[in-house]
C-alpha cells in the first residue's frame, strides 16, 4: 500500500464531505416532499342541472345521482354518505374555484367556478391566516351566523378602515354551516 500524504488525505476527506452533503440533501429533500404532499380534503360542489361534483384523492369526480342541494342538513347528510370512512362532523363554503371537466347532461364538459363545501372531518378548525406586511389581523365573534355573513361583514369592516379583505376564516362552528365568528386579515 502506498504512502499516504497530506494531499490525498485531504482530497479523500473533501470526496466524503461532498458525499454526505448530498446524501442529507437528498434526505432533506424527501422529508420537505413527504411534509409538503398533497393533503386530500373531502369537498363537494353543485351546479343545478348538472351532475354533483366531490373530491377524491386523485381530483374532482362527478355524481350522476345526486342533483344539487340547498339545505345544509342535506350537505352534511351527502358528506357523511361520500365518505363513510372519515368522521365528517360539519360543513363550511370554502373560497370560489374552477372546476374543469364538469359534465353537462350531454357529457361535454366545460370548467365552472363555484364555491364547493368542505366536508369537515372530526372537530372543526379554523384555518390559519398569513398576515403580510403591512397588513393587520382582526377578529369578531358575537352571533352564529354564516360563511357568507362572516364574510361580507369581514369585507366591510376592513373598507371602513380604507383597507382591501386579504384573507379570512370561520371561527368556532356553533350550528351546521354556521360559526360563531370570522378572524381576516385586512390589507
Amino acid at each position: 500500500m502506498g504512502q499516504l500524504t497530506l494531499p490525498s488525505v485531504l482530497a479523500c476527506i473533501c470526496v466524503l464531505v461532498q458525499v454526505s452533503v448530498g446524501y442529507i440533501e437528498s434526505l432533506a429533500a424527501n422529508t420537505d416532499f413527504q411534509r409538503h404532499d398533497y393533503k386530500f380534503v373531502p369537498m363537494v360542489a353543485f351546479m343545478c342541472n348538472k351532475p354533483t361534483m366531490h373530491t377524491t384523492p386523485e381530483g374532482w369526480v362527478a355524481d350522476s345521482k345526486q342533483d344539487c342541494l340547498h339545505d345544509e342538513k342535506q350537505i352534511l347528510q351527502y358528506c357523511q354518505k361520500l365518505y363513510p370512512n372519515m368522521t365528517i362532523t360539519n360543513i363550511v363554503e370554502d373560497h370560489k374555484l374552477t372546476i374543469r371537466d364538469w359534465p353537462d347532461s350531454h357529457g361535454h364538459k366545460h370548467g365552472h367556478t363555484v364555491q364547493p363545501f368542505r366536508c369537515v372531518v372530526g372537530p372543526f378548525e379554523s384555518d390559519a391566516l398569513l398576515v403580510p406586511q403591512h397588513c393587520h389581523f382582526y377578529h369578531e365573534h358575537n352571533q352564529c351566523d354564516t360563511y357568507k355573513k362572516w364574510g361580507d361583514w369581514a369585507t366591510a369592516d376592513c373598507q371602513a378602515k380604507d383597507m382591501r379583505i386579504d384573507s379570512f376564516s370561520m371561527l368556532l362552528d356553533c350550528d351546521i354551516d354556521r360559526f360563531a365568528g370570522v378572524e381576516y386579515v385586512c390589507c
